[in-house]
């Protein structure tokens, strides 16, 4: 008999800017961010809630590129986790 899994959820909150640089066109933020996600299953034996969070750290880099109408756009992001983190 297979455990039951239950919704979970999750969440991110920056931990630290590392940079901001904005140039005429393009711009590159750097941060830290701390991200969690809760998940639970029922074991089926017992019939009890099992609820695990996991947290984790990732340098996230995000490149925006101003268009022609004035607004910025996201093009390309890129995340990994730091040292020691993640899965």
């Amino acid at each position: 008999m297979l455990s039951r899994l239950l919704a979970g959820t999750g969440g991110a909150s920056i931990a630290k800017f590392n940079s901001v640089i904005v140039n005429s066109r393009q711009a590159s933020i750097q941060a830290i961010v701390n991200e969690w996600t809760t998940i639970g299953y029922i074991n089926p034996v017992t019939g009890q809630t099992h609820w695990q969070t996991n947290r984790a750290k990732q340098i996230v880099t995000h490149i925006l590129n101003l268009n022609t109408a004035g607004q910025w756009h996201v093009t390309r992001s890129v995340a990994s986790y730091l040292p020691g983190q993640g899965p």
